[in-house]
């Protein structure tokens, strides 16, 4: 107990920390900025491919997005997406999902690796640089510390995505023509759910490389290293010519990088998609303890 009200209390004052020294400002700027601008061309290129169908067509002008949902919905697009994922639920799932909704979920998974690194990979380093965290220590242990410094990034990824589902879904409202302004809430508050999931383990490697190394910068270089190193060898391992070389050995090889469940984060029905979920939070947790070993035998 003694240790987790001191996480807790860590956690608690490391993000205040943040909200202090306006980094929180920053990060919502740019997740809200970016999911903003992404939503906005969204719109306007659904408008303008719609608007030139119904002229081609000669009808009336449609409610923002309901072309797109009918293409969503056909059985062609769903098998074009089946043949592309390998699921024919996620394809429904897919076809169900508003528009607009699916967009900010596309995005938010494709940026959120690169976000969660760049903002947690120098929690740890910066502290250690500037030799404030020996005052810290002498009041909280480290394996207590560096747990609430990972809760606090993981609370910090969490309050930008659902801010800026917040700033898309108020986009929808103010400038779509026929907007549901409940369905669409309740689907970009279920995709900012599973982009935190995704996000997780990646929080947890920029935490990892920040306790690597005292320098932020090396920090920041390790992070992105280790960003790219997940992506391409988890690419490699997925791919068909190298799983035909072994087989058992690339698939176990694939579940220890978080791109192996994107995918499954997209079927529906939430117990669907908890293994997947409950697989990236323990993938994460690893990340975590590799760099936790060395740190904790480090001088600090």
């Amino acid at each position: 107990m003694t240790r987790l009200r001191t996480i807790g209390l860590v956690t608690l004052f490391d993000f205040s920390e943040a909200v202090r020294a306006r980094r929180v400002v920053v990060l919502l700027l740019l997740y809200v900025m970016g999911a903003g601008i992404g939503a906005a061309l969204f719109v306007r290129a659904i408008e303008a491919a719609e608007a030139a169908v119904t002229e081609r067509l000669g009808g009336a002008s449609p409610a923002t997005g309901s072309l797109t949902e009918a293409l969503l919905a056909s059985e062609e697009f769903q098998r074009i997406v089946t043949g592309l994922v390998g699921d024919k639920e996620i394809a429904r799932a897919v076809s169900a999902t508003p528009p607009l909704a699916l967009f900010y979920g596309w995005m938010s998974m494709f940026f959120i690796p690169l976000l969660a690194v760049l903002f947690s990979c120098d929690c740890i380093s910066s502290e250690v640089s500037s030799g404030s965290v020996r005052f810290v220590l002498l009041r909280a242990d480290r394996l207590s510390w560096t747990i609430g410094k990972l809760f606090s990034q993981a609370a910090l990824m969490s309050v930008g995505l659902f801010a800026s589902a917040g700033a898309v879904w108020g986009l929808g409202f103010s400038s779509m023509r026929g907007f549901d302004p409940v369905a669409h809430a309740g689907a970009l508050l279920d995709l900012a759910l599973r982009a935190c999931f995704l996000g997780w383990p990646y929080v947890c490697v920029g935490v990892a490389a920040s306790q690597l190394t005292r320098s932020v910068n090396r920090s920041r270089a390790l992070a992105l290293v280790a960003l790219v190193g997940l992506g391409v060898i988890g690419r490699l391992a997925a791919a068909d010519f190298v799983r035909e070389l072994a087989p058992e050995l690339t698939s176990s090889l694939h579940r220890l990088f978080p791109g192996a469940y994107t995918s499954p984060l997209w079927r529906p029905g939430l117990w669907h998609r908890l293994p997947a979920m409950g697989a990236l939070i323990l993938i994460g947790w690893a990340y975590f303890g590799l760099g936790y070993t060395r740190f904790a035998r480090r001088d600090a």
